[in-house]
């Protein structure tokens, strides 16, 4: 989710030849671009989506990766419930690790840190086995329990 120009999912799908993938962006004009980009690879996708409203079906992905999406959606507690719906086996979050500030710049509305920590929105069947902070983002990297 947030796959923007596609450089994330180029780079996964390059590192293996049975790798499918499927970048999700709210911008039909990132998608149309993404799409007519990326077209010789034909193992690489591009759709828009709403994360709180994923039209794919129940534990469709093995991996599912959102990067720099969550901390921007009105109701992030229904788009971690639609990642963790869609999701079979591991499930890569990064959002910022920042706290609020009255005159932000940017377009956050959700802010992740020490005090509101990320994972704990996520149910129980999922267990966090990494997590990083890396130049100012938290990278979380959950399994789901079998």
């Amino acid at each position: 989710m947030g796959c923007g120009l596609g450089f994330l999912c180029k780079q996964i799908v390059m590192k293996n030849d049975k790798y499918k993938v499927v970048g999700c962006d709210l911008s039909p004009v990132a998608i149309k671009d993404d799409n007519e980009r990326f077209r010789r690879i034909s193992r690489l996708k591009f759709k828009v989506e709403n994360i709180t409203q994923l039209s794919f079906r129940d534990k469709q992905f093995d991996t599912s990766i959102s990067c720099h999406v969550i901390e921007h959606v009105l109701n992030y507690k229904k788009a971690i419930r639609e990642l963790v719906r869609i999701t079979m086996k591991r499930l890569i979050i990064i959002v910022p690790e920042e706290y609020y500030k009255k005159y932000s710049p940017d377009y956050h509305i959700n802010y992740f840190n020490r005090d509101n920590r990320i994972e704990s929105y996520f149910p129980k069947d999922f267990t966090v086995v990494d997590t990083q902070l890396v130049d100012g983002d938290r990278c979380l990297v959950l399994d789901k329990n079998i």
